[in-house]
């Protein structure tokens, strides 16, 4: 099957072109993919897709993203790694926009005109290949109920979830790959030999071999890198829950200066629900508030 994908750019280091990105660039994978998300099309072939894939709108983090024409289709597939959240939704609708827009100017239609222009069908899909306990496959996610509870509005966005294989085409091989990837991370961390063996596992066991064999080296040195940006991107994000925290509990302790200093709560009981030691409380006190000093 991919022989003939031979020349094609091989997997980018980089954070945002995943596994995902990069096995659905492939037109022999793209047709497996379309068959299994529409079983009732016939004869699907690569001339009926292409790939309007737009790039840094949405693969940010945690979220990477596939855009295909597929006959009169816009087939728009994003893959949430870690976290489910309806503020894909909104993503969707910026896409969406960037897309319609793209396919207006290509085909060279005026939308200043009083002429209708044409645009496709629009059909969203999640991947959801993080902890799936409470995401329910198949499920649909929709604008109007997550943010404006079922209260219809001016737009309406649905995206249908995808989190479980149901057969062995393309797709659910990936999905398969990713359960292969979360267990083997969590046994052996974000590592080197996680990585090598994440790929040794899946071509052991049938599972988008042909990708696994042709890109091994570039797939592993992509997870690494990956795992790497992950680790950082955790760090920062505790690195800012404790300043949050910290500031939270900051802008407490001074409200509660800020009553003892206006004379409407006692230096004891302000310590104590902020907290704090009497006498540390009181030497912020007097570093706030100096002429508190010659009050005493």
């Amino acid at each position: 099957m991919l022989g003939e994908q031979a020349e094609k750019p091989v997997l980018k280091r980089t954070v945002k072109d995943s596994v995902f990105s990069e096995i659905f660039t492939i037109p022999a994978y793209q047709v497996e993919l379309l068959q299994a998300l529409y079983p009732d099309a016939e004869n699907i072939t690569e001339q009926d897709i292409q790939n309007v894939t737009i790039r840094n709108i949405v693969s940010v983090d945690v979220y990477n993203d596939l855009g295909l024409l597929f006959r009169d289709t816009l087939v728009v597939l994003m893959e949430a790694q870690s976290v489910m959240t309806p503020n894909i939704l909104v993503r969707f609708i910026e896409y969406i926009a960037r897309t319609y827009k793209d396919h207006i100017l290509r085909t060279g239609q005026n939308w200043y005109s009083r002429s209708k222009v044409s645009v496709p069908i629009v059909d969203l899909y999640v991947i959801y290949v993080g902890d799936r306990s409470d995401v329910k496959d198949g499920s649909v996610i929709s604008l109007t109920d997550e943010f404006f509870h079922g209260v219809p509005c001016g737009i309406e966005v649905r995206a249908k979830v995808i989190s479980r294989p149901q057969g062995n085409d393309a797709l659910s091989q990936y999905l398969r790959f990713a359960d292969i990837s979360n267990q083997t991370v969590s046994e052996k961390g974000r590592t080197r030999e996680a990585a090598e063996q994440i790929v040794k596992k899946c071509i052991d066991r049938g599972i988008l071999p042909e990708f696994f064999e042709l890109r091994k080296q570039e797939v592993i040195a992509a997870m690494v890198e990956l795992f790497s940006q992950q680790e950082a991107d955790e760090m920062r994000e505790s690195s800012y829950l404790f300043g949050e925290q910290r500031a939270r509990n900051e802008g407490k302790r001074d409200a509660y200066i800020g009553l003892v200093a206006a004379g409407l709560l006692s230096l004891r009981d302000g310590a104590k629900w902020a907290g704090m030691e009497e006498n540390d409380f009181y030497s912020r006190l007097i570093q706030i508030y100096p002429h508190f000093r010659s009050q005493q």
